[in-house]
């Protein structure tokens, strides 16, 4: 499965980006960790 990189990072109102989990769709913020590879993220909970 390849993230599509609008979905994987997006600015937030801030500038930062907001990073996703490319398995279930979770923000940074919703859960303990996320780990960067090549081009996906994946979070502790996938």
């Amino acid at each position: 499965m390849k993230a599509s990189p609008t979905r994987a990072e997006k600015k937030g109102s801030t500038g930062e980006k907001t990073l996703y989990c490319s398995f279930c769709g979770k923000s940074q913020h919703e859960v303990k960790k996320l780990i960067a590879g090549p081009s996906v993220f994946v979070c502790d909970e996938c």
